[in-house]
């Protein structure tokens, strides 16, 4: 059974990934995830079983330079993001999950700005005439 043999490494991965605590937290019962990384092995590893968090598993589906700072680079973005489903490039689930995540960003962003106030509101629009009918606040 190899599934046997991959759970058993899955938990050993895990007891290594909780071994150790963090600094300062003697007293706590928490423990420090990212004192063990576990590198990944070989292209298409699960993802449970390494701790690379941030590798881009599909780097040739990857949009750069999507920006929300101003109303003017939002509609660039937009615009560059409707081209490319249209050319077929990426499909229109992956159309609306970017339009969800530059949504997100600009909603949740740190120090907004009135651009980018202007930016969030231009992928809100784009999210309501591109979302097939479901509902996005």
């Amino acid at each position: 059974m190899p599934s046997v043999g991959k759970t058993k490494q899955f938990y050993s991965i895990r007891k290594k990934l909780t071994s150790k605590r963090c600094r300062g937290s003697s007293r706590r019962k928490t423990r420090c995830l990212t004192q063990a990384r576990v590198p990944k092995k070989y292209s298409g590893q699960p993802r449970k079983f390494h701790s690379d968090l941030y590798t881009d598993e599909k780097p040739q589906g990857t949009v750069h330079g999507l920006r929300f700072r101003s109303r003017e680079e939002a509609h660039k973005s937009v615009k560059r993001v409707i081209s490319l489903e249209r050319s077929g490039k990426i499909t229109h689930k992956h159309a609306v999950q970017i339009g969800l995540a530059m949504e997100q960003r600009s909603r949740y962003h740190h120090s907004k700005t009135s651009g980018i106030r202007a930016g969030n509101k231009v992928w809100k629009e784009f999210l309501r005439k591109h979302s097939r009918g479901k509902r996005f606040s």
